[in-house]
């Protein structure tokens, strides 16, 4: 046999060409993505349960540890919220449905046999209806939410724990869920998609590893201890399954993206194809973030998101056919080495680790229209202008107080503001009532923080 001579050439073209193969291969996408049910707070008293439950995260490939090990026929531990009495969930929780100016009343059983809380992440309440670190929820009680009326506009919020020193463990074992803000006198609602579930999208995008125990019997667990480059979390989900799609119909759709990571920020964007250049991206209306409208629609291609961070897009997918696809791309390498998610070296030793696997969060799979039944189409896209009358805090006259914060990095771990740790006893700020303040926030850490 003759042997051709092994050049340096030789040995970089078959090294490209394997980087690239590595680089570029598609995942399937297996799984379509579960739709949390939705539970309208106009329908009476909202009432969840915090329980133990079982998931399998790529149902589409049986074999995958992801789903448990052989002793683990019913999936992996996890936490999940549940409407009392059902067992739909098995990871996160329902979409809760508020209404501005209407009084809601929720209450929560905690059955995880630890202590937790519940926080209404962006909702204005009043303190004693929060759910933040101080209001723990004793295992096995139920916490009676003090009736509030809801004092936010038209928006996307989100609930999770909040249990001091275990918030980061409860939500990435699954507790966590979305809230959909509806207004009666919201003149801009109907003239985007609204129907949940088919054009108007519940996205909570996430991440997690799994670990085995040290014997057979124990099988494979969440690892919610996982830090740094060696144990990452490598497993992207969107509304609990990896390899994720969903359906959709050829009209504007809209996207409610949350981040529900507990660290990794994202920058996403939308194309045709999996791994299309950046060149290629498409064009999508940007119409709200966490505090409801934007003031009109952006016209963007690319958009970063942070942890518990919300975005709404609308997608003009009115171009399109049954059977074509396009992607919610994963844009990590448009992300500094700043950022927990991105691909770079971190700076100093900080930041960027743990990258985001894959090029895409998500593939949207194009149906047709006969696959809702009932369902209207919005057909056309009216641009909108939010009314809205700058109020207290939007002036900068007669300002009581000027602050600045300093969000530094410790060397011996974890972070601080201003040198002081968080201790829920502690007033580290008193506000009067009815004044302005102007704060200026200075990160020193070299990690970006939402």
């Amino acid at each position: 046999m003759k042997h051709l001579p092994l050049t340096l050439n030789t040995v970089m073209t078959v090294l490209f060409l394997f980087l690239a193969t590595y680089a570029l291969a598609q995942p399937t996408f297996t799984n379509k993505i579960p739709i949390p049910p939705l539970i309208d707070a106009a329908n009476g008293p909202i009432n969840l349960e915090m329980r133990k439950a079982f998931h399998k995260f790529n149902p589409g490939n049986p074999s995958d540890t992801l789903n448990g090990g052989p002793t683990q026929p019913n999936g992996i531990p996890t936490y999940a919220y549940n409407a009392a009495g059902s067992s739909a969930m098995t990871l996160l929780g329902p979409t809760l449905k508020w209404h501005t100016d209407s009084l809601t009343k929720i209450t929560i059983k905690n059955s995880l046999g630890v202590h937790t809380t519940t926080h209404w992440h962006g909702a204005e309440l009043p303190p004693e209806a929060d759910g933040g670190p101080h209001q723990g929820i004793a295992a096995g009680t139920t916490w009676l939410v003090p009736n509030f009326a809801v004092e936010d506009s038209a928006c996307t919020m989100w609930y999770h724990p909040h249990f001091h020193d275990t918030t980061v463990q409860q939500v990435t074992r699954g507790l966590s869920g979305m809230i959909i803000i509806d207004q009666a006198s919201d003149p801009i609602r109907n003239t985007l998609p609204h129907t949940y579930g088919v054009d108007d999208i519940p996205i909570i995008i996430g991440d997690m590893g799994t670990a085995k125990g040290s014997n057979s019997t124990v099988g494979y667990f969440i690892d919610t201890l996982q830090q740094g480059q060696d144990r990452p979390h490598h497993v992207n989900l969107v509304n609990g399954v990896t390899n994720p799609y969903v359906e959709v119909p050829a009209h504007f759709v809209r996207l409610r993206i949350l981040n529900g990571s507990s660290r990794k920020g994202a920058i996403f964007g939308v194309s045709n194809g999996y791994n299309d250049p950046i060149a290629n991206l498409k064009n999508f209306f940007m119409i709200a973030t966490d505090g409801g409208y934007t003031q009109k629609p952006n016209i963007m291609k690319t958009q970063l998101n942070g942890p518990g961070i919300r975005d709404e897009i609308v997608l003009d997918l009115s171009s399109y056919s049954p059977g074509q696809v396009l992607y919610l791309r994963n844009l990590k390498e448009l992300m500094s080495g700043a950022f927990v998610g991105s691909p770079y070296k971190p700076w100093q030793g900080q930041g960027g680790k743990d990258s985001t696997n894959g090029r895409a969060f998500l593939q949207l799979r194009i149906v047709a229209d006969n696959q809702f039944p009932g369902y209207i189409p919005v057909t056309t896209f009216t641009p909108f202008t939010t009314v809205w009358t700058p109020g207290l805090a939007d002036s900068t006259t007669n300002i009581a107080r000027y602050r600045t914060k300093e969000l530094k990095k410790v060397s011996t771990g974890g972070f601080n503001i201003d040198n002081s740790t968080y201790d829920m006893h502690t007033l580290n700020d008193t506000i009067c009532v009815g004044t302005k303040e102007i704060w200026t926030i200075y990160n020193s850490s070299k990690v970006a923080h939402p």
